[in-house]
């Protein structure tokens, strides 16, 4: 989507790329909801050991990194639909 000009799309495919936006950061969120009570579990029942800790952390670090973008994507088409509801 970032290769598209965001002011080039009508006000429709706006909304919808932000609902697209959302939903995909609210799946991602729950994704890292989901690993931190696998590493919570692991360390409960097996203490803390590396390897069983180790893969839920990294996806965590994985999916934040990578929700930035996320988020940063959303709030530009958030300011584009404000910009053009501020104008009419």
């Amino acid at each position: 989507m970032e290769s598209q000009n965001l002011s080039e799309l009508s006000m429709a495919e706006l909304l919808t790329e932000q609902k697209k936006r959302k939903t995909a950061l609210l799946t991602q969120q729950f994704i890292i909801g989901l690993m931190a009570g696998v590493a919570v579990y692991s360390v409960v029942k097996n203490g803390f050991r590396f390897f069983p800790l180790a893969l839920p952390l990294l996806f965590i670090f994985i999916f934040v990194r990578s929700g930035k973008g996320l988020k940063a994507g959303l709030q530009s088409v958030q300011a584009e639909i404000k910009f053009r509801n501020e104008d009419v």
